[in-house]
C-alpha cells in the first residue's frame, strides 16, 4: 500500500485512543486511503477489544509489547510506509487542520526534519511550545502552565527550536530511520535526545509551528502506572547528551537557542511569573550560555587563522 502519512501511536487505554482517532479526520484533509495509523498496543487483549475505529480510517495494531516508548516507536517505524511520520500520544486531541499545517510546512522547507507542536491542557493553559535547557543541562517545557495557550508569544510565527515533545511531532521518515530512538531510556527523554541528534548529527532544523496544535492531558496514564514515572537514570543520560550537544552543535544553533531563552525570560519577568530564585536561575542560564557561545565563536575564529 502506498501512503502519504504514517501515524504512530503507543497506547494501552482504549478510551484515550478512541478520542484521538475521532479527532484525526478533522485534523487532516488527506484522503483516508493515503493515511495509515499504526499502533503499538501495551494493554490487555480485553481492553484492545474496546478500540473503536471511525469509518474509513486504516488503523492496525501491529505490535503488542510492554510499554517502552523508544522500543515501541522504533518497531512502528520499521513498519511505516510513508515518508512523513506523525508521532502522537494517545492522550492528545488534535485540533482541526493541525496536521495539514504541519504537512504543508514540512513540504515547503526541505531543511526541516521535524516539526514540534503547540499543546494545551484541558484548562486552556500552555503545556508545550518547545523545550529549553537550564544551566544544569536539565530540559524544561518553557512557559508550561505559566501562560494561556493563546498568549501572543507562543502564537508567534514559526520558530527554530532544538527540541520538542514527542507527544505530538511530525518527522521525516529518513531522519528517524537514520537515528532511531535511543532505547537506553527507560521511560522518558528519548524524544528530546532524538531532537538533539537531528540538529547536531543530521544538521537539520526543528521547527515550532503554533498551528500544529491540540489538547494534551500530560501524564494522564503514565504517572499512574508502576515503573513509568520519571527516573534518575534517564535524567543522567539526557544531561550527558545535552553537554555533548553544547560542545558539538553549530554556533548558529546555539545562538538561536540563546535568543529564545532570552525572549522566554523576558516574558516570564514581564508577566510576573518567576520568583526571585527562578529569575536568578534564568539569569545564570543566559550568562553561562552566552559565555559558552562566545568561547565557541572565538575558538572557531582562532582555529581558522591557525590553518591559514
Amino acid at each position: 500500500m502506498d501512503c502519504r502519512l504514517s501515524v504512530l501511536v503507543v497506547s494501552r487505554t482504549p478510551s484515550l485512543l478512541n478520542r484521538l482517532l475521532e479527532s484525526f479526520p478533522s485534523a487532516c484533509s488527506l484522503p483516508l486511503a493515503d493515511v495509515e495509523i499504526l499502533c503499538s498496543w501495551n494493554g490487555s487483549i480485553v481492553d484492545e477489544s474496546f478500540i473503536h475505529v471511525p469509518d474509513g480510517l486504516l488503523f492496525r495494531v501491529v505490535s503488542r509489547a510492554p510499554y517502552h516508548f523508544a522500543a515501541n516507536v522504533n518497531s512502528l517505524v520499521r513498519l511505516a510506509q510513508a515518508e512523513s511520520l506523525l508521532l502522537v500520544n494517545d492522550d492528545v486531541i488534535l485540533d482541526r487542520g493541525s496536521v495539514d499545517s504541519a504537512l504543508a510546512a514540512m513540504a515547503s522547507q526541505a531543511q526541516v526534519a521535524l516539526i514540534g507542536s503547540h499543546l494545551r491542557g484541558l484548562d486552556g493553559r500552555l503545556t508545550h511550545a518547545g523545550i529549553l535547557f537550564d544551566c544544569f543541562a536539565s530540559p524544561f517545557h518553557y512557559l508550561e502552565s505559566l501562560v494561556s495557550a493563546d498568549h501572543t508569544f507562543v502564537l508567534r510565527d514559526e520558530a527554530r527550536v532544538v527540541a520538542a515533545s514527542g507527544a505530538l511531532m511530525l518527522i521525516r521518515r529518513s531522519a528517524l530511520v537514520q537515528l532511531r530512538m535511543n532505547e537506553a531510556y527507560r521511560v522518558c527523554g528519548e524524544d528530546v535526545e532524538f531532537c538533539l541528534d537531528v540538529c547536531e548529527i543530521l544538521g537539520s532544523k526543528i521547527l515550532y509551528l503554533p498551528e500544529f496544535s491540540g489538547v494534551h492531558e500530560a501524564e494522564s496514564t503514565r504517572s499512574s502506572m508502576p515503573g513509568q514515572g520519571a527516573n534518575s537514570s534517564d535524567q543522567v543520560l539526557l544531561k550527558a547528551r545535552r553537554k555533548r550537544f553544547e560542545r558539538r552543535a553549530g554556533c548558529k544553533v546555539l545562538i538561536d537557542e540563546w535568543r529564545l531563552q532570552r525572549d522566554v525570560a523576558c516574558v516570564c519577568v514581564r508577566e510576573g511569573h518567576k520568583s526571585l530564585p527562578g529569575v536568578a536561575l534564568m539569569a545564570v542560564t543566559l550568562l553561562r550560555s552566552g559565555l559558552w557561545i562566545s568561547w565557541r565563536v572565538v575558538s572557531s575564529v582562532l582555529s581558522r587563522f591557525a590553518r591559514c
